[in-house]
């Protein structure tokens, strides 16, 4: 017998009702095992509080956070789609190259440098590249051995088709969403 059944039980006047009645026992019974499904959710709950072990609150979760986004496509798997969640909740946001570094390593990309410029000056040496004051703001991502991936326009095109299209990859669709406000990135695919 359930717990809860048994419990209903003995909240039963003896005097008033017969225990062994077994209309009163299917009707104490069924409300028992609501009682002890409801007492296993509220068990499952702070498993479903963290969104790494998330199942029924998973969606609710990703609602939140906003996912799928347009940088971060749908997973396939529940356990995609947890750890796409925990990367989305675990960005704190950043303006160093470390945190990008790290945005860029969540998404698989390893090997991601960032170079950032100076401004020339005469201090520096004849073969200093030439740099303006606004260069400073700006980064070039080096992603060694990502393709670009370019789409032209043809005779089979439609009408509305671009003329010549770019299609960015999730890390430098990332890195444009959470750019510093005043900087530039230049993105740099070859090896």
């Amino acid at each position: 017998m359930d717990k809860h059944a048994d419990l209903f039980k003995l909240l039963l006047p003896p005097v008033a009702y017969e225990r062994a009645d077994e209309r009163l026992t299917v009707l104490v019974e069924a409300e028992g095992a609501q009682l002890d499904r409801f007492a296993e959710d509220v068990a499952a709950l702070p498993r479903e509080l963290d969104p790494r072990s998330a199942s029924y609150l998973l969606e609710d979760h990703e609602r939140v956070y906003g996912l799928p986004d347009e940088c971060r496509k749908a997973a396939d798997t529940i356990v995609d789609r947890r750890l796409r969640l925990a990367a989305k909740v675990a960005e704190t946001g950043g303006i160093s190259r470390d945190y990008f570094l790290s945005l860029a390593a969540a998404l698989g990309y390893t090997d991601v440098t960032i170079t950032s410029f100076k401004p020339w000056n005469c201090e520096m040496s004849c073969e200093a590249q030439l740099l303006s004051e606004s260069d400073r703001f700006a980064w070039r991502v080096n992603v060694p051995g990502q393709q670009t991936v370019y789409r032209k326009f043809t005779a089979e095109s439609s009408c509305e088709d671009p003329i010549d299209a770019y299609k960015q990859g999730p890390l430098e669709c990332l890195f444009l969403k959470l750019q510093p406000a005043d900087g530039d990135l230049i993105f740099n695919y070859e090896a």
